[in-house]
């Protein structure tokens, strides 16, 4: 569409921000509440601006660079890594549906990509 990922993630952000603010200001009523301290301030700070900011920007870049489809396809990577690292951090002992899950989930990847079923077809001469 011709938008850059920096203007579509600052709107996407201001709007969302400007639709939340009249339901935070009638639920948790800051006024009422005290002042936070500075390290609090810092922890939001840097989770709108790496966290938040930063993420949607990368985002929005790789749809614009890749497409929507493809940026899609990284959700199909969280339960993969959260298998993973449950085994690698908590000592998570892996089940056969374990192993089922990650090959359906790579099975998807394979469907969805293309290049497999390519190059699985029989090569046709142009004529």
């Amino acid at each position: 569409m011709g938008i850059s990922p920096m203007s579509v993630t600052t709107g996407q952000l201001t709007a969302g921000a400007l639709m939340m603010l009249p339901m935070a200001m009638l639920v948790d009523q800051p006024w009422t509440q005290p002042f936070p301290p500075v390290t609090a301030w810092g922890a939001i700070v840097a989770l709108a601006l790496l966290c938040t900011a930063l993420g949607y920007v990368l985002y929005f870049k790789l749809i614009d660079s890749a497409g929507a489809t493809n940026a899609l396809l990284v959700t199909l990577l969280v339960p993969p890594f959260a298998i993973l690292f449950g085994s690698l951090f908590l000592d998570e002992v892996l089940a056969p549906q374990d192993f089922a899950g990650l090959a359906l989930i790579a099975l998807g990847l394979a469907a969805i990509d293309g290049r497999l079923l390519r190059r699985l077809r029989p090569y046709k001469a142009l004529t």
